[in-house]
């Protein structure tokens, strides 16, 4: 890959980032948060399954989940086989109706497409 092409793509990626943030916005969420809501649609996983598949570390994860927890979108309790383990799912009040955000979702890449990236 040349440099120029390496810089379009962070370029690319900012762009669309930066979208996403000001979506998630109106939904008092970050794109970390989103990522940990998005994991658990899929049932409760720990804070340590949560940083692998985000490849970020437990400890920013913990933040996360306290910050979620604080808006009553997730709950914590202890797995019962391993009684080590906190299982985290959502709760019923969970994220924003699922409509809502892929609306929100779609609305990402609006005002990117056929922007220039380059500067």
């Amino acid at each position: 890959m040349t440099l120029r092409t390496l810089y379009l793509v962070m370029r690319s990626h900012q762009l669309v980032h930066g979208r996403m943030e000001a979506v998630l916005k109106a939904f008092d969420l970050t794109p970390a948060q989103y990522a940990v809501l998005s994991r658990l649609e899929a049932g409760g996983v720990s804070a340590a399954e949560i940083a692998r598949t985000a490849q970020v570390s437990a400890q920013a994860v913990t933040q996360w989940i306290h910050q979620l927890d604080a808006k009553g979108l997730i709950s914590r309790s202890v797995d019962p086989k391993n009684r080590r383990l906190l299982r985290i799912r959502l709760t019923r009040k969970g994220p924003p109706p699922a409509g809502r955000l892929r609306r929100g979702r779609g609305r990402v890449g609006e005002g990117t497409a056929g922007r220039p990236v380059g500067g």
